[in-house]
């Protein structure tokens, strides 16, 4: 029994020696995952983006100059095209480009095509009456159009008698 008591002893040390001379047989530490990439900062999107609820208009009226503002129109007694996109009898006009030069139509009946500012304002109550000055006073909460196009229907402002 003492024989395979130090045979079994015997055994175990030299698998001890044996393991502590081998090459070390350490695992590697675990490496480290690469951190996750940052998210992508949301997109800036463009002002136009940002204005959906802006929408194209055609309105036809009498282009007027605001007396009391340089450079500013209004157009009264007017009618959208479409009744289903407003019901303003008055809009401030501002023209969407350099191109659009709404001074060369003043006192004309006119067609404007462009695209009505999202929250613009309540359409006005009354429209100026005819030939009265229009004052930014009279535009107080008329909606606005970004004015990309405009025609001349007529050379005054006067509505066409109904023909018979």
């Amino acid at each position: 029994m003492f024989k395979r008591s130090l045979i079994a002893f015997g055994t175990a040390s030299a698998l001890m020696l044996a393991l502590q001379s081998a090459p070390s047989m350490q695992v590697p530490p675990p490496q480290e995952a690469p951190a996750p990439a940052p998210a992508p900062a949301p997109m800036e999107q463009p002002q136009d983006a940002m204005d959906q609820a802006a929408e194209a208009i055609a309105v036809v009226g009498c282009l007027r100059a605001v007396s009391d503002a340089e450079n500013s129109f209004a157009l009264v007694e007017a009618k959208a095209l479409d009744i289903a996109q407003s019901d303003a009898t008055s809009f401030r006009l501002v023209p969407a480009s350099a191109d659009v030069t709404l001074a060369d139509f003043v006192a004309n009946r006119v067609e404007v095509s462009g695209t009505l500012e999202a929250g613009a304002g309540a359409p006005m109550a009354a429209a100026a009456p005819q030939g009265e000055e229009v004052t930014e006073a009279d535009l107080a909460g008329a909606p606005t159009i970004q004015v990309t196009s405009i025609d001349a229907l007529a050379d005054t402002c006067e509505m066409p008698a109904p023909s018979e």
